[in-house]
């Protein structure tokens, strides 16, 4: 088997750290980054030999180690969605039972599980969604990497002067029969990839605005997860 191993910090005003490894036979020995972690799953950024080398509904293991465990956890889980569009792949795995291995995280440990059941989707690798991102610093345009009733994942023309833990607006602009999503969100974090800013955003939201984005964004994340389940990662 091969064995990748990524640090990831559990919180910036924390030394403690874990270490993630994605175990499976069919990748290369190449660095695997871990862009995502909750409860439901987990987001991956893949080297670029990893090109086709992950299939939709296959089998997979993450590894969580940290001295907080009395032994390293392997996590199940299935490959739900593969993003081949740039030359390093992204894919998300869903874990297939999180409840029976969340009492054997230290409690320091269970806030990096964030307990979001929420599915996350991207739009078709042929049709681009527009998103507006409204920071301190002004407007800024960008295209959505993915979005679920709890989330939302932005490619951006510019960052804004933009940081973590900024109050935002954000509207989605979602291809018909959808509509626009207008939400408030905080940002959560901030990459750059291929020279252009990533922006992860939080919905910030009470009983009646989580209600009303339910209902304009699960049609569309469902619609999407149909689309992945039947054509597969290039739906």
């Amino acid at each position: 088997m091969s064995n990748r191993r990524q640090h990831y910090r559990v919180q910036p005003s924390r030394a403690e750290r874990i270490e993630i490894a994605l175990v499976t036979a069919d990748l290369p020995p190449d660095p695997v980054r871990l862009l995502d972690l909750s409860a439901a799953g987990a987001g991956l950024e893949l080297p670029e030999s990893a090109q086709g080398a992950l299939k939709t509904d296959q089998e997979v293991t993450l590894r969580v180690l940290s001295d907080k465990l009395l032994a390293p956890i392997d996590l199940k889980g299935l490959v739900c969605h593969v993003d081949e569009r740039a030359p390093r792949p992204c894919v998300g795995l869903r874990f297939v039972d999180w409840r029976e291995h969340r009492a054997l995280l230290h409690s320091e440990l269970r806030s990096l599980f964030n307990e979001r059941a929420a599915f996350r989707a991207s739009p078709p690798t042929n049709r681009r969604v527009r998103v507006e991102v409204q920071t301190p610093g002004g407007r800024i345009a960008g295209r959505l990497r993915d979005l679920s009733v709890t989330g939302v994942g932005v490619e951006l023309d510019e960052l804004g002067g933009a940081v973590p833990g900024d109050a935002v607006g954000v509207t989605v602009m979602l291809p018909p029969p959808f509509g626009l999503v207008v939400a408030l969100a905080e940002v959560r974090h901030i990459q750059t990839r291929e020279r252009r800013p990533i922006m992860g955003l939080f919905l910030v939201t009470d009983r009646r605005e989580e209600a009303r984005l339910q209902r304009e964004i699960a049609p569309w994340v469902m619609a999407r997860q149909r689309a992945v389940a039947q054509t597969g990662a290039r739906a």
